[in-house]
């Protein structure tokens, strides 16, 4: 794979008159951040096998980076899907009814912690609303995944509204977020109760330079945090099982670099656990292959094109913001030599239905996706090391550009 030159066309080309996506129900577009399978591991909160149970403040939590998240304008969080499973040591009947946990929102920093230099959720900055789900019934034990949709569909006034989430700090620098799960005070693992149990996902890979872990716990009793893959600490081959729904458009990277279950003959393995983003494959011995995942999840059938465009080459994250319309494009003007070279490459498309266990795995059919074919990446020394920004576009052909995705970071 080489990066190719591409000229920008004269802005008068680009900015048609916008045409504005209209109102109604919020998109609940996936950000997934994890591999699909998920580990029957009982993770729990870091006092939750203690004499005293969870103490007050105790949670775990799951970050999604700058790298990842971010964006030209605030989070519209409309969502969440938590995998948990019923503490293993209950043996009554189901079904059974379980308190989700309170969901709390906490902007990062990067930090070291328990010997791990990795995002950190802020706790002096913790985010004034929280979700509080209530209770769920629980039809047997094993695993699966709760999904909470904000929005005027749902009887509880809290719940109605989406979380919007700053993009940047008070000091205007931009910002990811972890989303955290409160530990209930008290509560114990492994004494019968039927407890909701938050299970992490399956076979995820880290790499340097960049953080080892995305997940953690916090122990408001020894005022600490505990990364996974630290000493003490679950193992970091799984992050929480948290993902994020997403009011607007939301791009991915899948590759078998993620790790997670290579060559899966369910074909459910989505590949987007953090080893897609940082997947070295260029200094792989056999190389692997890499893709692009655009969903807006309310817009399909609507006529809009989605092109995914390199923004920057280089490790550093584009600031210069470009106004078109609908859409706000992140990009760096010197940096910016294969900004249409993807489209260029033919990977360009309608947002249209997903059908399950396709290139891009899934269990269920996802709506208004534009999803690239699996891109063969052969290691290379040239390409080993190399870093560049993608950002897709959503334009209504006629009429301009009507969204903007996250902006991702992806290394080779």
């Amino acid at each position: 794979m080489q990066f190719q030159t591409w000229v920008l066309p004269p802005l008068a080309v680009l900015l048609l008159s916008c045409f504005l996506v209209g109102q109604g129900d919020p998109a609940y577009s996936r950000l997934d951040f994890s591999n699909a399978y998920r580990l029957q591991r009982e993770d729990g909160y870091p006092n939750a096998r203690s004499a005293k149970g969870n103490e007050a403040g105790d949670f775990v939590y799951k970050v999604f980076p700058l790298s990842v998240l971010g964006r030209g304008e605030d989070i519209r969080v409309s969502g969440l899907r938590i995998s948990f499973s019923v503490d293993n040591s209950y043996k009554g009947n189901f079904p059974v009814s379980l308190s989700v946990p309170e969901i709390a929102f906490f902007p990062v920093k990067r930090g070291k912690a328990n010997g791990l230099e990795v995002d950190l959720p802020q706790l002096s900055n913790r985010f004034p609303r929280s979700l509080k789900p209530g209770t769920i019934s629980a039809l047997s034990d094993g695993i699966f995944s709760y999904e909470l949709r904000l929005g005027p569909k749902q009887r509880d006034p809290d719940l109605k509204k989406l979380v919007i989430l700053p993009a940047k700090d008070a000091k205007g620098v931009p910002q990811g977020w972890a989303v955290a799960l409160m530990a209930p005070k008290g509560a114990k693992l492994g004494k019968g109760t039927p407890l909701f149990v938050p299970v992490p996902s399956f076979g995820e890979l880290h790499r340097i330079p960049g953080p080892l872990s995305f997940s953690g716990f916090y122990d408001a009793r020894a005022k600490r945090f505990l990364p996974f893959g630290s000493p003490g600490a679950p193992s970091n081959q799984g992050e929480l099982g948290v993902e994020l729904l997403i009011d607007g458009p939301v791009l991915q990277v899948f590759s078998d670099a993620s790790g997670g279950v290579r060559k899966d003959p369910k074909k459910i393995e989505t590949h987007m656990g953090p080893g897609a983003y940082r997947n070295h494959l260029g200094s792989s011995v056999l190389g692997g292959f890499l893709g692009f995942y655009t969903q807006w999840e309310n817009q399909e059938g609507k006529g809009l094109l989605c092109l995914p465009l390199m923004t920057a080459l280089g490790k550093l994250r584009p600031t210069a913001g470009l106004d078109l319309g609908g859409a706000r494009l992140l990009w760096d003007p010197f940096r910016a030599q294969g900004l249409f070279l993807l489209p260029r490459m033919g990977l360009l498309g309608p947002l249209k239905p997903y059908k399950a266990f396709g290139v891009a795995g899934h269990l269920t059919d996802q709506k208004a996706v534009f999803v690239t074919p699996r891109l063969p990446v052969p290691p290379s020394p040239s390409l080993a090391g190399q870093s560049l920004w993608v950002q897709s576009l959503l334009l209504r052909p006629g009429s301009g550009f009507v969204g903007s995705s996250n902006l991702v970071f992806v290394r080779f």
